[in-house]
Formats: C-alpha cells, structure tokens, sequence
C-alpha cells in the first residue's frame, strides 16, 4: 500500500463536513483552505511534500484539481496524477 493511501485513512474523506473546502469563487479563501490542510497533516502525521500534494488535491473540485496537477511545481514532484485519487 502506498504511504499516501494510509494516510488518507486518517484524513477526512472528500466531502465530509470536517474536511478542508476550497471554492474557486472565492479565491481569497485559498490561504485558509492550505492552513486547514496544514492542520490535518499534522494531526494525520503527514510529513512528506509530495503525500501533502496528493491529499490536498483531495478535497478540491475537478476543474480545480485539474489546474493544479499542471502546475510546474505539482509536476516537479514526479507524481503520476493517473493514478491519484
């Protein structure tokens, strides 16, 4: 199982009302929306830049997360967006 998969377990799951929420029409929330990711890695033990990548991708919409995983910064982490979920 890959690391990213257990700690996932521990992360709230997309759409529940404890996760972290990002809307793109409110982008002035993004600083808070990072803060709150911040905030269950650490309670979640997550560490990694790359596992904090995937699981941030997690709870945004799909257009959004799409946008994201073009970035040249996501793109530099050598993570396959295939097979994320």
């Amino acid at each position: 199982m890959d690391q990213h998969h257990a700690y996932a377990k521990s992360m709230p799951a997309r759409g529940h009302n404890t996760a972290p929420a990002f809307s793109p029409n409110e982008p002035r929330e993004l600083p808070r929306y990072f803060q709150e990711l911040e905030f269950l890695f650490a309670s979640s033990g997550v560490t990694n830049a790359a596992d904090k990548k995937v699981l941030g991708i997690r709870y945004v919409d799909y257009n959004t997360s799409e946008q994201w995983l073009l970035l040249a910064e996501y793109e530099a982490s050598g993570i396959d967006p295939t097979t994320q979920t």
